[in-house]
């Protein structure tokens, strides 16, 4: 040891305070790390106990130092540099698992809450967060941290409907999965209250949503989750949706019940042969001629009876119009008198005709036979068709798949007009088919123009929603596309809502109105743009075509170009492909025109280089520096290239 040394004390061991502050936190002594400890708890200078306890970041030192030190601003300090000890921002932290630890142990609310928003670890944070109650840290927690299972531990915490709307606002467009779970528990919340708005709401979401099942069918788990929802809110819920998810969910179970469309199946077809056998009896009913068809009429009534009673046993609409009909036919057979017979007639026959006539006659009856033939032939292809649409319409309702029932159905309609009179194999299953789409078509009827006049109901009140016109646009837009899906679906004539389809197009119009002036405003700017736009591709194509091109000014417009390549929402849409194009072509045509101005320079000055090296061969000084000057002069003329 040097004999300096040994008279001089470290500057840790200093009088002065602002030493031994300066060593304690940069010299780097074995015995003055070894003391840090004892300093940190012992020496007299508060600000030298800082400096060693920040050096050794200890979190026993630093949490013992934040209760005990005599010292106000070192206990802050303390607790300052525990935290970040503990949530893991400092240097010297310790691992996450000792952090976790150490954290069950905690019980200071600031510091817990300074963990769960500043950790970096989301399981740090997470833990924290369950040892939080304020709810206002809980509710930013929700929506601000980084970590999605945080903010869903967050959320699940939150059970207060003002904080849950506020998340909702706050997320709209930041968070999707956040702000849809928010909106659920802030229903939820509102319906276990009993809310009748939030009742209302739920039951028609639920009706839609299983409408929509039955439309697009295949949808059995999503049926499921319908049913336990409603469960929910069954004798909550207004009498009017109550009847429409009834219906809705009796036509749902129908299309999955076989035993079901089968009875369906065989009650149609006993009403068809009922109603088949009452016309019967009804034309002879008109023709009838005295007291043995009278009593053959009461014959076959009797024996249509026991048909028919077995018919009537299920009392509905269908079967109750069929019975009136059936009671009429039985009075007015039993009040039928025996009339005179009619005294036959002899039919005479008229002459041979002359053979001229006769031979008219055979080839009028030869193509008569043969336009018959042509015709049962094309009869018989649209049977052949219309057996294939009846059974691809009863596979489509059986399915659940509506709209596809829609479309065989139409096909249906289309070949029986063609057809004429259905031939008699396909009348009963026909009847059957008619039958199951004629409740099904008139179901959806209801349940489809229920929803376009929400559909109207929604138009009305957006120009007061404050929407953005952009918005504002875009949900005109989907309301219309909903309105034109629906038609499509149906299949059907568009004269059947021809009315409610006016007052559609009209709420449409004035929807739109107050964004109008901002449209008109765009299109005007984007006018503008697109003219700046074409006459800065044009500037750029004449620059680069100059015989001595600025490169410069090459390069300016270069920039411009591709600003204006990275800016083309403010042109036209219609235009902006093309001009996308033109652009790009532009930029082709200034990069080639400037690279082949820099070779040109890079040449010249080459050139000049070697001649300027071959001046150090110049015998003559005064020549070399005149030549080296006319080099410099020929060196600026060259101009600027690439560097």
């Amino acid at each position: 040891m040097s004999l300096a040394r040994f008279f001089t004390k470290p500057r840790w061991q200093s009088k002065d305070e602002s030493v031994r502050r300066a060593a304690v936190a940069a010299d780097k002594e074995p015995e003055l790390i070894e003391a840090l400890p004892r300093l940190a708890r012992e020496d007299t200078d508060a600000g030298v106990r800082i400096a060693a306890m920040k050096r050794l970041a200890d979190p026993g030192l630093t949490q013992a130092m934040a209760s005990d030190d005599r010292d106000e601003g070192v206990r802050v300090a303390a607790r300052n540099l525990w935290a970040e000890l503990l949530s893991g921002t400092h240097a010297e932290a310790p691992s996450l698992a000792d952090r976790l630890r150490l954290l069950r142990a905690q019980d200071d609310p600031r510091l817990i809450e300074q963990i769960a928003t500043s950790a970096p670890e989301a399981q740090l944070r997470l833990a924290a967060l369950q040892r939080i109650d304020r709810q206002a840290l809980i509710l930013d927690r929700a929506t601000a941290d980084a970590d999605p299972e945080v903010r869903l531990a967050a959320l699940g915490r939150i059970d207060d409907e003002g904080q849950l709307a506020r998340i909702v606002e706050r997320t709209r467009k930041t968070d999707k999965t956040i702000n849809r779970l928010a909106a659920e528990r802030l229903e939820n919340l509102r319906v276990d209250r009993g809310d009748v708005e939030a009742i209302a709401q739920r039951a028609r979401l639920l009706c839609e949503r299983l409408e929509r099942v039955l439309r697009e069918g295949d949808g059995s788990d999503e049926a499921a989750d319908i049913a336990t929802a409603w469960a929910g809110i069954a004798d909550k819920a207004p009498p009017a949706f109550v009847a429409r998810y009834r219906n809705a969910r009796e036509l749902f179970e129908l299309s999955r019940n076989p035993e079901a469309v089968a009875r369906l199946r065989r009650r149609a077809e006993d009403r068809v042969r009922i109603e088949e056998q009452i016309g019967a009896l009804e034309r002879l009913l008109t023709d009838h001629q005295g007291g043995q068809q009278r009593d053959e009429l009461m014959q076959r009534y009797d024996e249509l009876a026991e048909l028919h009673a077995a018919y009537a046993e299920d009392v509905d609409d269908s079967s109750a119009g069929l019975s009136v009909r059936f009671a009429r036919l039985g009075a007015q057979i039993a009040a039928l008198e025996p009339l005179p017979r009619d005294e036959p007639t002899i039919a005479s026959a008229t002459n041979a005709e002359d053979s001229d006539r006769l031979a008219a006659e055979a080839e009028r009856t030869a193509r008569a036979k043969a336009a018959k033939a042509a015709r049962q032939q094309q009869i018989e292809a649209l049977t052949d068709e219309l057996q294939a649409a009846i059974e691809a319409t009863a596979s489509a309702m059986q399915t659940g798949k509506t709209a596809e029932a829609h479309i065989h159905h139409a096909s249906i309609g289309r070949l029986r007009r063609q057809i004429g009179s259905v031939p008699a194999s396909l009348r009963e299953r026909l009847a059957d088919v008619e039958s199951e789409y004629a409740k099904i078509a008139e179901w959806q009827r209801w349940s489809d123009n229920a929803r376009r006049r929400q559909l109207c109901d929604e138009l009305e009140l957006l120009p007061q929603a404050g929407l953005h016109p952009d918005a504002l646009a875009t949900r005109v837009r989907e309301i219309q596309a909903e309105w034109t899906h629906l038609d499509q679906i149906e299949a059907r004539s568009v004269h059947a809502t021809e009315g409610m389809a006016r007052h559609f197009r009209a709420l449409c119009r004035k929807a739109i109105e107050p964004a109008k002036p901002y449209f008109e405003k765009r299109d005007e700017l984007r006018k503008q743009g697109t003219k700046e736009t074409s006459e800065l591709i044009s500037a750029a194509r004449t620059a680069a075509a100059a015989e001595e091109p600025d490169l410069r000014a090459l390069s300016t417009l270069r920039r411009q170009l591709a600003d204006a390549l990275r800016s083309l929402d403010r042109v036209d849409p219609r235009e902006r492909k093309n001009l996308a194009a033109e652009i790009k072509a532009a930029l082709a045509l200034v990069d080639e025109r400037v690279s082949a101005q820099n070779t040109e320079v890079e040449t010249a000055k080459n050139a000049l280089i070697e001649r300027a090296s071959a001046l150090g061969e110049v015998a003559d000084t005064r020549t070399a520096i005149s030549q080296a000057r006319d080099l410099q002069k020929l060196w600026q003329k060259a101009g600027n290239g690439k560097r």
